[in-house]
């Protein structure tokens, strides 16, 4: 909460008169502007909200409440009929296909459409798993294992950290027993999650994934791990790693997804978009919008989501470099990509844009950048009249 208070540069101050005005607009009971000031100084300190509360903060910060506060946990999810459906091959089979399917429909509308349905999933499995013949149990900690792992990649892109940490070392615990490659897959979600609070441990987990795929023929997903490789090691500012990490990355992306790939989304088109990323942490966005423009035109259709946050690194590359009248052209499309599959990834790119925008307005002020600011604000707040 306090991350989106300065990123719209509010003072406490100016969030309390945001959060009066929204009152105002819901026809509720004036509060003085004081007292509306040291509730939002204990709500950052720690204290939850109530759901007035976050309804409240959510509309005057522009925010998904999931985001400000963490999701809420449904105790009351209604139990499965397939609970009461003795196990067998057939069974897991319908699961791992709704597992597949959920992940097509993450790539194409966005974390937010499949996320409640793979919570259902997950429970459905574990709940099986308790009265499952212990001859059959490795297999739907198996499949559990995975339904999680899916679960924590769909958290992590809702904006959630703590419950997408929950949920993949749930997936660890589930598949201890398992194969190398999917347990390399949870190491290098894990590292993915904890990239920016600690990169040294991040560099560390992704290493240790490729150590276990290391001589295993596991398609695309060597080369999602080559990629969280390069990624830690620019989160910890190791630019030599990451030239050689990024390089080996792009150039393992080129192979084709194998039968059951792990990581079937690892498509050259995204570890490019994920190596620019990598360059602009070390400041390199005339290199990232070179990568970024190589493979704008070779997504894969199915992969919606991730377009749309390669489309909004790309623009936040040519804002950089001060190309603005080519980031005006690419901006309506930047933002139906996002709107038409939006994330927490390509919403946090939007934001950096906006704030690489707000710096150069400092100095200068253009049509463009203007443009520019004010498209990309209105978004942010929910107005998508463009």
């Amino acid at each position: 909460m306090r991350a989106a208070r300065t990123d719209w540069g509010w003072s406490q101050v100016d969030l309390a008169a945001e959060v009066a005005r929204v009152r105002a607009k819901q026809r509720l009971k004036s509060i003085d502007g004081d007292s509306l000031r040291r509730q939002i100084v204990e709500f950052e300190r720690g204290r939850q909200p109530g759901p007035l509360w976050r309804g409240l903060l959510a509309e005057a910060l522009q925010e998904d409440e999931d985001r400000l506060f963490g999701l809420a946990v449904d105790t009351n999810l209604p139990r499965p009929l397939l609970v009461q459906t003795e196990f067998d091959s057939d069974v897991l089979a319908v699961i791992l296909e709704q597992r597949a399917a959920h992940i097509r429909a993450e790539h194409v509308f966005g974390p937010a459409y499949a996320r409640e349905l793979v919570d259902r999933d997950l429970t459905t499995i574990e709940e099986l798993i308790r009265a499952a013949p212990p001859a059959v149990r490795p297999e739907m900690r198996k499949a559990a294992g995975r339904i999680a792992e899916l679960g924590g990649w769909i958290a992590q892109d809702s904006g959630d950290p703590v419950k997408a940490l929950q949920l993949t070392r749930r997936a660890e615990d589930h598949l201890r027993s398992s194969d190398p490659s999917l347990q390399a897959t949870v190491l290098m979600r894990r590292s993915n999650i904890i990239l920016q609070s600690d990169p040294s441990l991040a560099v560390e987990l992704a290493d240790d994934a490729a150590r276990l795929i290391s001589g295993i023929s596991v398609g695309r997903l060597a080369a999602s791990i080559a990629r969280q490789q390069a990624l830690a090691a620019a989160a910890d500012h190791d630019r030599q790693s990451f030239a050689r990490l990024s390089a080996h990355a792009i150039h393992i992306a080129q192979v084709e997804p194998i039968p059951d790939d792990h990581a079937i989304y690892a498509s050259p088109a995204y570890v490019a978009g994920e190596v620019a990323s990598g360059l602009m942490m070390f400041g390199d966005a005339a290199n990232a919008l070179a990568l970024l423009h190589e493979h704008y035109g070779s997504w894969p259709g199915s992969q919606r989501r991730d377009f749309a946050v390669a489309s909004a690194r790309l623009l936040r590359a040519t804002v950089i470099v001060g190309d603005y009248h080519t980031a005006v052209e690419l901006l309506s499309r930047t933002i139906n990509a996002y709107l038409s599959a939006p994330s927490d990834r390509t919403r946090r790119e939007l934001r950096q844009c906006r704030k690489v925008i707000r710096d150069r307005a400092r100095a200068t002020t253009t049509l463009p950048l203007q443009t520019l600011r004010t498209k990309i604000e209105d978004t942010l707040r929910g107005d998508v009249n463009l």
